[in-house]
C-alpha cells in the first residue's frame, strides 16, 4: 500500500485533489479526496476543501471507534467553516469524493458527482470494478425526493420541446436558479434551501487481497470513460502508477475532444493495495 499518483489537466481548473498518509499523526489513518468545483468561485471553495478536509478529520479524535458518526459530523464542521469565509457560496460549490483508509478498512465518501471504483480480481485473474461510491444526481429518485420535499423542482434546463436541454437539474420552485446537476455538493447555499445537502454517502469496504486498487476522479474521467474502462487501463500501467494516472486522464481528455467542443477538469487519484497477478492468455 502507498503508490499513490495525483494529476489534473485543465486550462483554469476547479479540481483539487489531497492525500494525508499518517492523518492525525496516526499512521492507522489515510485520506484521498478529489474535489470539483463549480459556480464563478467554485476553485475556492475547492481549495477551501483540499486545506480543511484533513484538518477537521484528524480533529475528531474518535474517528476510528465510530468512522461514519466522525466523518459526517467532520464534514458538517468544515461546512459550517466555510460559510465563515469571504468565499462567495450562493451559487458556487464542490464535489467531494473521498476515502478515508483505517488499517484495512476504507470509508468510501461521496457528495456529488464524482466517483470512486476499485478494481478486484477474481481467481481466474478478470478484473472487476466494485462502486465504492453512488453518483448523486437529482433524479436519483432518492435524492430527488428529497429535492422535492424541500420545495425544489427536478427538471433539465428550459428550452423548446424535443430538444435535448441536457441532464436534470435542481432548481428553486417558482425561479430557473441555480440549475444545480447534482443533488449534492459543499457551498451552493440556493441549491441548499431546496434540499442540496452536503452529508457524505458513506461505504465501508474491508480491502481484501484481490483488491488491486482505488481511482477517485472527478466527473472529468467519468463522463466518457466507464468504471470497468478505467480499472482495465490503470491496470495495464500498473508497473507505474504515475504513467497509470496519466494515461486515464489522456484518454478522458481524448473522448472529450471527439464529442464536446470543451473539455471538463480532469482529476485522479489512484492508491495501490495489493500486487494483482498476470491475468491469463485465452
Amino acid at each position: 500500500m502507498g503508490n499513490i499518483s495525483v494529476c489534473c489537466y485543465s486550462t483554469v481548473n476547479q479540481d483539487r485533489a489531497v492525500v494525508k498518509w499518517a492523518l492525525g499523526n496516526d499512521q492507522d489513518v489515510a485520506l484521498f479526496a478529489v474535489m470539483d468545483g463549480h459556480g464563478e468561485f467554485g476553485h475556492y471553495v475547492a481549495d477551501f476543501v483540499r486545506e480543511k478536509l484533513p484538518e477537521h478529520l484528524a480533529t475528531e479524535k474518535e474517528l476510528k471507534s465510530d468512522p461514519e458518526k466522525f466523518i459526517t459530523l467532520g464534514v458538517k464542521k468544515m461546512c459550517e467553516k466555510l460559510q465563515d469565509t469571504t468565499i462567495n457560496i450562493a451559487f458556487s460549490g464542490t464535489t467531494s469524493v473521498f476515502g478515508v483508509l483505517i488499517n484495512k478498512k476504507l470509508y468510501s465518501c461521496n457528495i456529488g458527482d464524482s466517483r470512486c471504483v476499485l478494481c478486484r480480481q477474481s481467481e481466474d485473474g478478470e478484473l472487476l470494478p466494485v462502486t465504492l461510491s453512488i453518483d448523486q444526481k437529482p433524479d436519483n429518485p432518492k435524492e430527488k425526493a428529497r429535492i422535492l420535499k424541500a420545495g425544489g423542482r427536478v427538471e433539465p434546463l428550459p428550452g423548446p420541446p424535443g430538444e435535448d436541454c441536457g441532464p436534470p437539474r435542481v432548481w428553486l420552485a417558482e425561479v430557473d436558479v441555480p440549475g444545480l446537476a447534482m443533488s449534492r455538493s459543499i457551498g451552493d447555499e440556493v441549491s441548499q434551501t431546496v434540499g442540496v445537502t452536503s452529508v457524505p454517502e458513506i461505504i465501508e469496504h474491508s480491502i481484501a487481497p484481490n483488491d488491486i486498487f482505488a481511482i477517485w476522479a472527478s466527473d472529468g474521467v467519468w463522463e466518457f470513460v466507464s468504471s470497468k474502462e478505467a480499472i482495465d487501463i490503470v491496470w495495464k500501467y500498473r508497473s507505474d502508477y504515475k504513467e497509470a494516472c496519466n494515461k486515464l486522464i489522456d484518454e478522458s481528455q481524448k473522448r472529450w475532444k471527439e464529442e464536446e467542443e470543451v473539455i471538463d477538469d480532469i482529476t485522479c487519484v489512484i492508491v495501490a493495495f495489493n500486487d494483482g497477478k498476470d491475468i491469463p492468455a485465452k
